[in-house]
């Protein structure tokens, strides 16, 4: 294991659109989490001063202990997609430069060439989840009040969660670039399956097998939260906490998505 990540390390540093790529993804996050609480801020204070507190203003805990794991992780789900556009980069690089065929004539087995790609999607995992780590605990403790020492780590299970999340996702995207082999084809297939085909599919099968189809499995870890913000919405969990039954069926579509890229390398000639 030490050898392939060094490897993979040695191929990332040198990667300058992987840099921009997760340069972009951190700025954009940090953005989305600012500015969601400062747009709240801002209606707040027009509506007091538009309505002199006749109208409810928007609750502004969102990132305060102990629901700030949760809030941040759900809104972050809705930005792995750029986590999946980094790890198409990293794949399709291997046939863009044949670097495949290259670590197989130095000795790596087909079951390494996998298991390095695996390594970078638990790296770019790992990366998203101490982002909100760290940002959770800095606007946690700003903007809590009367903190109590258990608050901060009673809903850290979802930042566990996150991370499964996007192991599952990272394995489906690299399944989709080793079966495609070019980015575009793996950008184009991946933004059509998750915005267009699977919504249709989940929503028509709402009642028997909708909520089971991957991706919508893998956000099921991390439900709408249940706080007042999203409560103005008529927004509702379905599941009280982080369900077992979907992580079962997100750590059995990550085994299934590796499986069939593991048997795709077996097969063809690279």
């Amino acid at each position: 294991m030490r050898r392939l990540l060094k490897i993979e390390l040695r191929k990332i540093f040198y990667n300058r659109i992987f840099w921009i790529a997760l340069g972009g993804y951190i700025l954009m996050m940090v953005f989305v989490l600012l500015m969601m609480r400062h747009q709240i801020e801002s209606f707040n204070d027009r509506i007091s001063e538009s309505t002199k507190g006749f109208l409810p203003l928007i609750p502004t805990e969102i990132y305060s202990f102990p629901h700030v794991w949760h809030n941040l992780t759900f809104i972050a789900r809705f930005l792995k997609i750029f986590l999946g556009v980094i790890m198409v980069i990293l794949v399709t690089n291997e046939y863009n430069y044949n670097t495949l065929r290259q670590n197989m004539i130095n000795g790596l087995s087909r079951f390494e060439l996998l298991y390095a790609k695996f390594l970078d999607a638990v790296l770019l995992s790992s990366v998203a989840v101490t982002l909100i780590f760290v940002f959770g605990l800095i606007s946690g403790f700003v903007t809590t009040d009367n903190l109590l020492f258990e608050d901060v780590f009673s809903k850290m299970s979802y930042l566990a969660a996150y991370f499964l999340m996007l192991i599952s996702f990272l394995s489906f995207v690299i399944m989709l670039a080793f079966l495609l082999r070019k980015a575009i084809l793996v950008l184009g297939l991946l933004l059509l399956y998750i915005f267009i085909l699977e919504p249709i599919i989940a929503f028509k099968y709402s009642d028997s097998f909708g909520d089971f189809l991957p991706i919508r499995s893998m956000n099921l870890l991390i439900e709408i939260p249940d706080t007042p913000i999203f409560a103005l919405f008529n927004q509702k969990p379905q599941y009280d906490g982080i369900s077992a039954l979907h992580i079962f069926l997100s750590i059995l579509y990550a085994t299934v998505f590796l499986s069939v890229s593991y048997w795709y390398l077996k097969k063809k000639d690279l």
